[in-house]
Parts: structure tokens; C-alpha cells; sequence
């Protein structure tokens, strides 16, 4: 995403608000290479199973 993360030189520069979001939660990040498609892809799978897949035959009332 163009707002967190961008490069110059080669280098990998962040978003400073999201560099301390991101120590604060615990989370490590790492920018994919640009043009790397097939990368991208894996990260972006997980999320739509996560969305679609993780509970296709159940219903919720309430969060409890």
C-alpha cells in the first residue's frame, strides 16, 4: 500500500505512524518485492479464506 510503504534508492521506507503501530501490536513487517505477483498472491489468498472460507456453514447470533 502506497501509504505505508514506499522506496527510494532501493530502500524500504515506512509510513512513521504505521512503523509505531506496528511495535506497538508486536508486529514485525516486511515489504513484499516489487513486481513479485505470485507473492503478493499467497497474502492476499489467506485473507479472502479467512473472509469466506473459515466458517462456510455456521451462523452467529452475537459475538459471545
Amino acid at each position: 500500500m502506497k501509504t505505508v510503504v514506499g522506496r527510494e534508492e532501493g530502500k524500504v521506507l515506512w509510513n512513521k505512524r504505521f512503523e509505531d503501530f506496528a511495535a506497538e501490536m508486536g508486529a514485525v513487517s516486511k515489504a513484499c518485492p516489487g513486481r513479485k505477483p505470485q507473492i503478493k498472491g499467497k497474502v492476499a489468498r489467506l485473507v479472502r479464506y479467512v473472509k469466506e472460507d473459515s466458517f462456510p456453514s455456521r451462523s452467529f447470533s452475537d459475538l459471545a
